[in-house]
């Protein structure tokens, strides 16, 4: 039970991480909340495409309007296979870049850290980079 406490408080970080990584790169949380949505909903046409097979046998309806709804479905699973490609593509490399931002973030902001506060055994890390950041 105590783990699991610990778990929800470390959840009350996760606003002040994307406000720190959305100072860093305002981009990056863009690319990753699309690619996100691309992986989210990427089963969704071909799922509708079986279901919609199935109805069209069932009633037996015109195959020109059969044809035209599997070519879009298609189509738009093929649109959203390449905007997840693109930004799949595009991540890593923001990825790296916020990463290394922020290392000589925090590198830079642990040298102002009072030397006692680095020499206590058990250090809320959460809070010190909380205090650290909030002050810029």
């Amino acid at each position: 039970m105590k783990k699991f406490k610990e778990l929800l408080g470390a959840f009350k970080y996760v606003p002040k991480l994307f406000g720190l990584i959305y100072r860093t790169d305002k981009l990056y949380l863009f690319y990753l909340i699309c690619e996100t949505l691309c992986f989210a909903i990427i089963s969704y046409p071909s799922i509708f495409l079986v279901k919609y097979a199935f109805d069209a046998m069932e009633a037996k309806g015109p195959f020109p309007k059969f044809a035209i709804v599997c070519v879009s479905l298609i189509l738009c699973q093929l649109a959203i296979s390449l905007l997840k490609s693109k930004f799949n593509s595009i991540r890593p490399a923001r990825t790296s870049l916020v990463v290394g931002r922020l290392y000589n973030e925090f590198n830079r902001k642990s040298m102002e850290i009072d030397y006692e506060l680095l020499a206590e055994k058990e250090i809320n890390l959460g809070e010190c980079l909380t205090n650290i950041y909030s002050n810029e």
